[in-house]
């Protein structure tokens, strides 16, 4: 009897939480109306489960350091391609470029003689179920944190 409990117990310790998504959630791409959609309504998700998005921006040596990200949410059944009536923006993730080494990417000069890099990094999306929250943060090609993660609050159903 003692080893069936043992059982019982080991499995739902090592069983992992599932949570289902509320909503859709994507980011818009930075200059660009297209959204890319990383987390879906319905699906269940484990917690802890990371999802990762490769973007790439193009920054001139006179642009601003900081590129604001739109994080978008949507409650409908299928999600659109780019913004439309329903989409929602959930908040505006800050990537720091004066972070970043610029010299690691690849670059030119334009037709202006301004040096613009290609900046490739990936955002992460995480589910934090014992705080109820969705994190998104940005990495660079090494996989090290760029800047500061954004929390969003979020109602995360159990199963």
């Amino acid at each position: 009897m003692a080893v069936a409990r043992g059982g019982v117990w080991y499995a739902t310790q090592n069983t992992p939480l599932l949570v289902e998504c509320p909503r859709h959630y994507g980011v818009a791409k930075p200059g660009d109306n297209t959204i890319n959609w990383v987390l879906h309504k319905g699906h269940r998700y484990a917690t802890g489960h990371t999802t990762q998005v490769q973007l790439r921006h193009i920054y001139k040596a006179t642009d601003p350091e900081s590129v604001l990200i739109s994080v978008c949410g949507y409650n409908g059944t299928c999600s659109p391609i780019s913004f439309s009536d329903g989409v929602e923006i959930l908040g505006m993730f800050v990537l720091d470029l004066s972070k970043l080494n610029l010299a690691q990417f690849w670059h030119r000069e334009d037709d202006h003689g301004r040096t613009e890099y290609s900046i490739k990094f990936t955002l992460e999306f995480e589910c934090d179920v014992s705080r109820s929250a969705l994190y998104v943060r940005a990495l660079r090609p090494d996989g090290c944190l760029v800047g500061e993660e954004m929390k969003l609050p979020v109602k995360l159903t159990f199963h």
